[in-house]
This record gives C-alpha cells, sequence and structure tokens, in this order.
C-alpha cells in the first residue's frame, strides 16, 4: 500500500494543533539558533560588505580580498556549531514526539537528558550520510578551479552519495528512537528500503527541498528588521512541523510494505 502524502501532512498538522506546547518549545528553540548563527555570521561577513568598489573589482581581486578580510576558519567553526545545535533540536524534538505518541509521561528534560544519550550517534550517521556526496563535491570543486573536466570517479561518488543519503535517510531516527545500535540501524533502514527509493526520494525532496524552499524563499523578501524576525520565525515554524512529518512518515515507512 503506498504511502499517501497528503494524509502524513493533516495527521502532522492535527498533531501540532494539539500539542501546543512542542511546537512552541520547538518553533522558539530554533528560532533562537538562527539568531544567534545569523548575528555571528553579519558581524564576521560585515568586512565584506564594507569593501569599496567591490563590484568593480576583478573576480580574482575580489576573492583574493575577501578571503583577506575573512576569518574563513571561524566561519567553518561556526558553521559546524551550528550544525550541531541543529541536529541536537531536532533529534530531541523527534524523541519528544515519540514519548509524546506512547503517551509516555516524560518532562522536556528528561527527554533532552536521553537526547544526549544517543547525539553522538545522530552525529556519526549525519555524517555517514553526507561524506559520500562530500567527497564527490569536493572532487568536482577542485576541478572547476583548475579548469579541467570532473572524473568520472567524482561525478559517480556524487551520485553514489546521493542514492546513500536517499536509502539512509532515516536511519538517525531509527536509531535515536529504537534500540538498535548504529550497524543495526543502518542495515534496518537500507533492508527497508528495498524497492522503495522512489518514496524514500519524495520524502527528502519535501523535507529538505519543498520545506527549506519556502523558507528560503520568505528570508529572500526581508527587507528589514521586523520582517526578517517574523520570517526566522516562519522558518522555524516550518522546522518544526518538518520533524512532526519526519517522525510520521518514518513510523508508517517501517511498518508497511509495498
Amino acid at each position: 500500500m503506498p504511502i499517501n502524502f497528503t494524509q502524513l501532512f493533516q495527521d502532522s498538522w492535527n498533531f501540532i494543533r494539539n500539542q501546543r506546547q512542542f511546537i512552541i518549545t520547538f518553533t522558539v528553540a530554533f528560532f533562537l539558533i538562527s539568531l544567534a548563527i545569523d548575528m555571528l555570521g553579519s558581524a564576521l561577513l560585515e568586512p565584506i560588505v564594507t569593501i569599496p568598489n567591490k563590484e568593480n573589482l576583478p573576480p580574482e581581486q575580489l576573492l583574493a580580498t575577501i578571503l583577506e578580510k575573512t576569518d574563513i576558519t571561524l566561519l567553518f567553526f561556526i558553521n559546524i556549531i551550528s550544525q550541531i545545535l541543529f541536529i541536537t533540536v531536532s533529534s530531541w524534538g523527534i524523541l519528544t514526539i515519540h514519548h509524546i505518541s506512547l503517551r509516555n509521561n516524560y518532562t522536556l528534560s528528561q527527554i533532552f537528558g536521553m537526547t544526549l544519550s544517543r547525539l553522538l550517534g545522530v552525529l556519526l550517521l549525519n555524517i555517514l550520510l553526507l561524506f559520500p556526496i562530500i567527497i564527490g563535491l569536493a572532487n568536482i570543486w577542485v576541478a572547476l578551479a583548475q579548469q579541467t573536466s570532473p572524473s568520472i570517479f567524482a561525478v559517480l561518488a556524487m551520485f553514489f552519495g546521493i542514492f546513500v543519503s536517499i536509502r539512509l535517510c532515516l536511519a538517525p531516527v531509527g536509531y535515536l528512537i529504537g534500540d538498535k545500535g548504529l550497524s543495526e540501524s543502518i542495515s534496518f533502514i537500507w533492508l527497508k528500503g528495498v524497492k522503495r527509493t522512489t518514496v524514500l526520494f519524495l520524502y527528502c525532496v519535501l523535507v529538505y527541498f519543498i520545506f527549506q524552499l519556502v523558507g528560503q524563499q520568505l528570508a529572500s523578501l526581508s527587507d528589514n528588521l521586523v520582517f526578517t524576525l517574523f520570517a526566522n520565525l516562519v522558518i522555524s515554524f516550518i522546522n518544526a512541523f518538518a520533524l512532526v512529518f519526519t517522525y510520521r512518515f518514518y513510523i508508517i515507512f517501517t511498518q508497511k510494505a509495498y
């Protein structure tokens, strides 16, 4: 029986309506993270904004100036920290939804403690999902920087990475809410995904592309501080809704078979 995405949306929305404490808590959590990262990013990128006549500079000179005025290492570090914070809050949210669904009477602080006990494994699984794609992108970037065609290895690594990421996209969720180890979670989701890559692809398109695209389009319309804050608040709500959608998709995906 195919997964009904329309019904998934409806069920997720009903959960949001009935669990206002959850949606408020995690919307605020995502909002505070995005606000802090935006403020740090703006402070670090301020020297780039103030480069005189940057529109008239040759690309090579502009790039050299940007690299000279920007602390790339610090920017990279902040990006890593933001991703860890995002994954932490997302994991906390998924586990909270799980216990609400099971009608377990745990507090948010208790669930946060449970999240921390599984967080390292969740981070490792996320790195595993991204690693093949990063290898492919790095090879392609190096080839483009050297003004040569990307190697077949780079292209194959890219496609293989995307395929693996799609097939194993639910592994962190399974590890987080289940009692399986890392390898067991990977093999469980891999076997569940046999001949079901299409439905996983549709899920990934919705959660990682459509939801994010809506947020990016809203953010692009921000032309003042008030609207920027409002846009970040809406994006944070979308992120919290995506957690509910992900959990319900995982439950249905692992229970149903075609």
